[in-house]
């Protein structure tokens, strides 16, 4: 008996029967065929089918004559057998890709969870911050003790400074100082801006103070509390002693400096008033006030003193519409009083970092360096106000 094999159309003898050709060179493509049917063709049982390689060589007309099937329908079951198997084996993949993400999430999650765990240890290992003394670890206080780090020993000229006038040219937003210096033969005036007052040294900035202190107007008062500013930022460094040093054969009897309106010292003069500024800074109901003390409940605050010494509170919700001058203020009590202020100065501080061009452009402008420092410090601990 003989079979003709749709794809390879010839004659394939049937084994098991009598054949006059039993050479498997019987046909030129019966070689190739040979090699293809060994990997398609499986073996047949019972219960399924198999994509296994069979034992033996086996043709789709064989099959085809032992299921007592057409070609074709040996081709669709073949086809189906490598199709399940194909689908056993992305099923399989999935599993294994599943079962190491698992296993990756958990080992990722608990790994998360000691960090956190160090974390917490640390941070109530660490002693709680001083109000006498705050940190000075911040990127901005390293590079400020990099560049202030000369500043009791250096001076721009070693010429005393014997007059001094800050003026504010019209189309300008900077202070312009005329510094007029006693040299050896004949004193002589040099012309310098605001901004370049970082680059003086201590004695300097102190004979500028006493003499724009004695000054009553408007821009010498804004010159005084910019140096102010400086002299705190470098005494906060521990660059410079905290009071003034006493230089030989001068009298320990000095005239105390008058303070001006302007100056960051007198806080209580820069914050509004009861009723003043356009917000409401009255004080809570059933909530007994402490000066400097901030609280979280019944409102989100911190109460404070004004100029006629009437107690007041300021709201959270309030410090976007307070003015500059009032946060300035503010935020010199905050950081007199952390015992009792808490980390209030922060949102203070966030608040003026939005107005960075405004303190530029005022006499206030090294708050801007100091505001940035205590808000980096802050991220840094990662603490909830």
């Amino acid at each position: 008996m003989k079979f003709v094999d749709p794809i390879v159309d010839s004659i394939i003898p049937i084994q098991g029967e009598d054949s006059d050709v039993a050479s498997e060179d019987y046909h030129p493509l019966s070689r190739k065929r040979k090699a293809a049917d060994t990997d398609l063709a499986p073996s047949h049982t019972d219960t399924s089918l198999s994509c296994k390689k069979p034992k033996s060589i086996v043709s789709i007309s064989n099959l085809a004559t032992e299921w007592n099937m057409s070609p074709d329908q040996v081709k669709q079951i073949l086809d189906e057998a490598n199709q399940a198997q194909l689908l056993k084996n992305i099923a399989q993949a999935d599993e294994s890709l599943i079962q190491h993400k698992l296993q990756t999430k958990g080992s990722f999650e608990a790994q998360m969870q000691k960090l956190l765990e160090f974390q917490s240890k640390s941070q109530s290992s660490q002693p709680p911050p001083s109000s006498s003394k705050p940190k000075t670890d911040s990127v901005l206080d390293r590079i400020d003790r990099k560049r202030f780090e000369d500043v009791l020993r250096r001076r721009v000229c070693s010429d005393k400074i014997i007059k001094v006038k800050a003026s504010k040219p019209r189309n300008e937003k900077i202070l312009t100082l005329l510094i007029t210096r006693q040299g050896p033969q004949h004193s002589y005036t040099e012309v310098v801006k605001r901004d370049e007052l970082i680059k003086y040294g201590y004695s300097e900035w102190m004979e500028l103070l006493e003499l724009a202190s004695k000054q009553t107007s408007t821009h010498s008062s804004k010159l005084t509390c910019a140096l102010h500013l400086l002299i705190k930022k470098v005494q906060r460094l521990d660059l410079v002693p905290k009071e003034r040093p006493q230089h030989q054969g001068q009298s320990s009897s000095v005239p105390r400096i008058r303070r001006t309106k302007f100056q960051v010292d007198s806080e209580d003069v820069l914050v509004l008033n009861i009723g003043a500024g356009g917000i409401n800074n009255s004080l809570p109901i059933g909530v007994d006030p402490v000066q400097h003390k901030f609280i979280s409940v019944p409102e989100h605050g911190m109460f404070y003193l004004d100029k006629n010494r009437k107690m007041c509170f300021q709201r959270t919700a309030e410090i976007p519409r307070a003015p500059t001058t009032h946060l300035v203020g503010l935020r010199q009590m905050c950081m007199s009083h952390q015992d009792l202020s808490g980390e209030f100065h922060i949102l203070i501080a966030m608040e003026l970092l939005n107005r960075r061009q405004e303190l530029l452009d005022s006499p206030y402008w090294p708050v801007k360096t100091e505001a940035e420092a205590e808000y980096e410090e802050f991220l840094s601990r990662g603490v909830l106000i």
